[in-house]
């Protein structure tokens, strides 16, 4: 995983995210993550709900450490469920994961590419980064 500054921001990238989008952006103070599948570092996604929410938070809990956050930071936290009758099995699998108190928290069904669960969150940045790079001059590629 490596973050990589644009400006102000910090995009995290991860090999779990999906393919071509950072993981997670930083604006230094906050991070945020969207749809974070539960892919694992091979690309497969495990089977069932309770294995793919362990390794959706798994995922999410790595990348907040690389954006200088962690699991006691999350401010909120949303878990889109692909099927309602999995949502309570997923609530179980959840509640063994997460740290207590936990983020402000949203269930929400939805489809999903491939699999049963993504996260999306926001956490607070409590290590210190380094200062991002200064933007690109006006009309610089950016890769």
């Amino acid at each position: 995983m490596k973050p990589e500054s644009t400006g102000r921001l910090r995009h995290i990238q991860n090999s779990t995210a999906e393919p071509g989008f950072p993981a997670a952006v930083s604006d230094g103070r906050y991070v945020y993550v969207s749809q974070l599948l539960p892919r694992q570092a091979d690309g497969t996604v495990p089977v069932g709900i309770r294995r793919q929410v362990q390794q959706a938070l798994q995922n999410l809990f790595e990348v907040l450490r690389a954006a200088g956050a962690a699991p006691e930071t999350l401010l909120q936290l949303t878990l889109t469920v692909a099927d309602d009758r999995a949502v309570s099995a997923a609530k179980k699998a959840y509640s063994q994961w997460m740290p207590t108190p936990g983020p402000a928290l949203c269930w929400r069904l939805g489809r999903l590419p491939g699999a049963l669960v993504a996260v999306d969150a926001v956490a607070a940045v409590t290590a210190q980064q380094p200062a991002p790079a200064d933007p690109p001059p006006a009309g610089a590629a950016r890769v």
